[in-house]
């Protein structure tokens, strides 16, 4: 998962939860963080969708798209993510609910024949 975050920070917002302010972070100080809340829960399901991706132009742009293959995405999409601990009090189930919005760039390093974004 943190080679797939290739940014070198993560802008993480709980801040609707009560966790305190946005942060910018490192991919490996927010997976860590996942990792430990994660192995305290006995079950945990994440759904994201729809997906409602854009897909914008370089800034090398020259109103030929045949001539620009080096574009970018902004995927935006609904998550929810339902947690279950059976000690939890007062309820062992606790449900999330938000939205997320990605910024993508492709990738013309690779040597694949498909598209890697």
């Amino acid at each position: 998962a943190e080679a797939l975050m290739a940014s070198p920070l993560f802008h993480l917002d709980y801040s609707s939860f009560g966790a305190g302010p946005p942060s910018d972070l490192p991919p490996k100080v927010v997976l860590d963080g996942w990792k430990r809340m994660l192995l305290g829960l006995d079950h945990t399901h994440h759904h994201l969708g729809p997906l409602d991706i854009g897909l914008e132009p370089s800034a090398n742009y020259n109103d030929d798209e045949a001539n620009n293959p080096q574009r970018s995405a902004t995927v935006k999409t609904c998550v929810s993510g339902l947690h279950y601990m059976e000690s939890a009090p007062p309820s062992p189930l606790w449900s999330v609910y938000g939205n997320y919005t990605i910024q993508l760039e492709k990738d013309h390093t690779t040597t694949s024949t498909r598209p890697v974004w």
